[in-house]
């Protein structure tokens, strides 16, 4: 989290998804592994689904902003997340600020 409304720190936190059978999962299931405590409005409509040659594949159907590469993502279109990429996603009107990182893990660590 890189800026909350309550100004207290939450530390980073990782979602290890291989193997998981859901067919697509929300931004709010993430946040509640994580254990962030923050009503994020619209965090249910943040969708992500596997795609090719291990992408994460997202689509935003809510009012939070989400940036990658300094480009603000439209609404109700299919992006891609490969690893070693990420993107922002703000909440509550700027009130809340995430960061999320896509990256490949070693088998071992799966």
């Amino acid at each position: 989290m890189l800026k909350g409304e309550q100004e207290d720190d939450v530390a980073p936190c990782s979602i290890k998804l291989f193997g998981k059978s859901r067919k697509s999962i929300s931004f709010d299931w993430i946040k509640d592994r994580c254990g962030i405590d923050y009503k994020l409005s619209d965090a249910d409509k943040i969708r992500f689904t596997g795609g090719k040659d291990h992408a994460l594949c997202f689509k935003n159907s809510g009012y939070a902003t989400i940036v990658k590469e300094n480009q603000i993502l439209k609404r109700e279109r299919k992006y891609s997340l490969y690893y070693g990429e990420k993107i922002l996603l703000i909440f509550n009107n700027g009130g809340t600020e995430i960061e999320l990182h896509y990256k490949n893990m070693k088998p071992s660590e799966r």
